[in-house]
């Protein structure tokens, strides 16, 4: 069974405009999600540290999980709540994204290696060699999902530069990243469409850029990384406006040399 209906209703509700649309929405949900998931990150080093003893060896590990749990508790609630959030602001982009499937699918083991084997083994009260085990397996289960937050080297190449000149076709100011698409002529006469993505909206608004810095049919020279999977698409790092000179950066995620 497909989940893309799912995903593109989602991004059709009032929730999923608004989301999408507003300067302001997306980065406070953005700040609540990466809080609590520091917050988690934190409950789960905390005791499988612990269980390496390397820290609050004073504490019994079965003492220390039950005093931790309700912040790992309401931590897990508050960034499926806010991920769910900023994922109707995007949904089609996510649904095709294989690194947004990697990391929900080491997140699920995760919440279940936490909530079964782990909260098993912390309950007992002397130290087996499976506290050892328990706890590197639970570290590298969380540090998948959130290096996978960070997903610009997964869909990008910093090493795969590309320049290129033509008009602007198309502008979509929304969240999480502002997209433009640019028509390119080569000296043969080929044309050929590019898509550029920038940085979000408010970070493009503290940047100094504005929805009438660049307009349909500006002629533009872009700077910035190709895709991955060789499709004409970049990540932008900077654009340069040809009927005034001024060079805009677009707060990219990458910076390249030069």
């Amino acid at each position: 069974m497909s989940l893309l209906p799912l995903f593109e209703w989602s991004g059709q509700t009032a929730v999923g405009i608004a989301m999408s649309g507003s300067v302001w929405m997306f980065p406070v949900i953005q700040c609540l999600h990466l809080l609590a998931l520091a917050i988690l990150g934190g409950t789960v080093l905390v005791v499988d540290l612990r269980l390496l003893g390397l820290g609050l060896r004073h504490q019994p590990v079965s003492q220390l999980a039950h005093d931790i749990q309700p912040w790992l508790v309401g931590s897990l609630l508050v960034m499926l709540a806010t991920g769910v959030l900023l994922l109707t602001s995007d949904t089609l982009r996510v649904y095709y994204s294989p690194p947004f499937w990697w990391k929900m699918q080491f997140l699920l083991l995760a919440m279940l290696f936490t909530f079964t084997v782990r909260q098993k083994v912390v309950g007992l009260h002397m130290k087996t060699r499976g506290f050892t085990i328990v706890a590197c397996v639970g570290l590298l289960l969380a540090t998948v999902p959130v290096v996978a937050h960070h997903s610009f080297s997964a869909e990008f190449d910093a090493n795969a530069p590309v320049e290129v000149t033509g008009a602007v076709q198309k502008i979509e100011w929304l969240n999480p990243h502002v997209w433009f698409f640019v028509v390119v002529e080569d000296d043969e006469g080929t044309v050929t469409n590019w898509a550029m993505e920038m940085g979000s909206p408010n970070q493009l608004v503290r940047a100094g850029w504005t929805r009438s810095t660049m307009s349909i049919g500006d002629v533009v020279t872009v700077r910035g990384s190709r895709a991955r999977d060789g499709s004409d698409t970049a990540s932008t790092r900077y654009v340069v406006l040809a009927n005034s000179g001024e060079r805009l950066f677009t707060a990219s995620s990458q910076r390249l040399p030069g």
